[in-house]
């Protein structure tokens, strides 16, 4: 009796500070994790740094717009022995020699091929965000995958220990009636037998749990703690049609590929423009000075110049080069192009996918909480019946069985609503920060472009740090 009462004491002092400690508000919502999946995941990271440097092509091919100067110096010494005739001696003489100059030059017309080159290098640039884009989306997927999929194998365990407790005390209540002789041996046997694939499907609850916890670190980048539950589906189409007419419009990938195609274009001018002559104008300043060695001083010389040419290049014939070239930029073209077809039909399957997927969910939603009603009730009547003797204990462990099946698949089918929804979004190129409404900056693509595209020195070259650093 001592000992129930001090028990009774303990768990109101342990009920009585639990009640007046705060509760921490530390439960994880969907939005933070896709905010912390988005500032922090590598594979972005890696997605950016390829941005930055499809951003470089085009600083290097306007770099053909502007002169190209170099400054040259150089120093040396000549030392010659030379002998005249038989009856003079021979003769050393060693010469100091020092030169310096400065050479520029600038493509006055290169007929096409800077223009094509810059085109090209622009539809690179574009092709490159789409794809961050692409990746942007993959990576909020993933993490709202993994955020679901902790939350229903959380609701797994929860049910799994639920069932373990539950037929714990029916094995208890079979244990009482068979000592009194009201059910035989073999009732105990199954629900002991029952008891025992309960707790496996427990452990295997909790094997999955902790799967799908390692899923949302990988992903989002932090351990999932208490996650809340998620916010409303967003807005969808209304149709399979109209969903694939945005997908068409707006996906990322597509349009990437699309822009992948333009700059392939680009690449068959700039190989025709090989054919074309290139006209530079070269010009150059140069100082230079020689003078004798040791004790002769006569041959000091010092010459200051200029020069200014006009040079004009005309391929005539160079192997069938050039033709090889254009004729290869052009398969690549075709190439292309079936790509750009290729990927509109992965996109408009993954959209059809994605439909059929979220229909098939809400449908076993609404017989997922039909059966649990039914069963439910025949749960209820089946161990009221098997007080009176009219059911048998596997008849009373059959129909638990059933409610918690039911129980987990309306539980898989609330997960798979979700993440089908998602899919939807992300198939329809709309699963990114700024229609998510994330609280979070958005990358910005064009901050380096408009940077870099100046050609800018080298010193201001800590503006591209804080741009590189700012994302990682």
């Amino acid at each position: 009796m001592n000992l129930d009462n001090s028990r009774r004491a303990i768990a109101g002092i342990a009920v009585a500070l639990g009640l007046a400690m705060p509760v921490a508000s530390t439960a994880q919502t969907l939005p933070d994790a896709l905010v912390k999946a988005y500032e922090s995941n590598p594979t972005l990271r890696i997605s950016r740094s390829r941005l930055l440097q499809a951003d470089e092509q085009v600083a290097q091919a306007r770099s053909d717009l502007l002169p190209d100067i170099t400054a040259n110096g150089s120093v040396g010494a000549v030392s010659e022995f030379t002998r005249q005739g038989r009856t003079v001696g021979p003769e050393d003489t060693t010469q100091l020699q020092g030169g310096a100059s400065i050479d520029g030059s600038i493509t006055l017309g290169s007929f096409g091929r800077t223009q094509a080159q810059i085109d090209s290098a622009v539809a690179s640039v574009l092709a490159a965000r789409s794809s961050l884009t692409g990746v942007e989306q993959d990576v909020l997927l993933d993490a709202a995958t993994a955020f679901m999929d902790v939350r229903r194998d959380i609701r797994f365990v929860d049910i799994a220990r639920n069932n373990v407790r539950v037929i714990n005390e029916q094995l208890r209540a079979t244990q009482d009636r068979f000592d009194v002789g009201e059910v035989t041996r073999t009732d105990v046997s199954q629900a002991e037998a029952a008891l025992a694939a309960a707790r496996a499907n427990l452990a295997a609850s909790t094997g999955s749990l902790s799967q799908s916890r390692a899923a949302f670190l990988a992903a989002v980048g932090e351990e999932a703690t208490d996650l809340a539950p998620p916010p409303p589906i967003p807005d969808l189409p209304a149709s399979e049609a109209a969903a694939e007419a945005v997908a068409m419009r707006e996906h990322p990938v597509l349009v990437s590929a699309r822009y992948t195609e333009e700059a392939a274009m680009h690449d068959v001018e700039l190989a025709k423009a090989g054919l074309n002559p290139l006209l530079t104008l070269n010009g150059s300043v140069y100082y230079d000075h020689a003078q004798a060695a040791f004790h002769d001083t006569s041959t000091n010389e010092d010459t200051l110049g200029a020069l200014i040419q006009l040079q004009i290049q005309v391929p005539l014939y160079r192997g069938g080069e050039l033709d090889s070239i254009v004729r290869q930029a052009e398969a690549i073209v075709a190439q292309r192009r079936a790509e750009t077809q290729d990927t509109a039909r992965t996109i408009r399957q993954s959209v059809q996918l994605a439909w059929s997927g979220l229909a098939v969910a809400r449908a076993s939603i609404r017989a997922n909480q039909e059966q649990i009603d039914a069963a439910e009730v025949a749960f209820n009547g089946v161990v009221e019946e098997a007080k009176y003797g009219e059911r048998t204990t596997l008849d009373v462990l059959d129909s638990e069985q059933t409610l918690l099946e039911a129980r987990s698949d309306l539980v898989s089918a609330q997960r798979d609503e979700f993440v089908a929804a998602y899919n939807l979004l992300s198939a329809m190129g709309l699963l990114t920060v700024a229609h998510l409404g994330l609280t979070v900056t958005p990358y910005d693509p064009t901050a380096n472009y408009e940077y870099v595209r100046t050609n800018p020195p080298n010193e201001d070259g800590l503006r591209l740090e804080k741009i590189i650093d700012r994302w990682n």
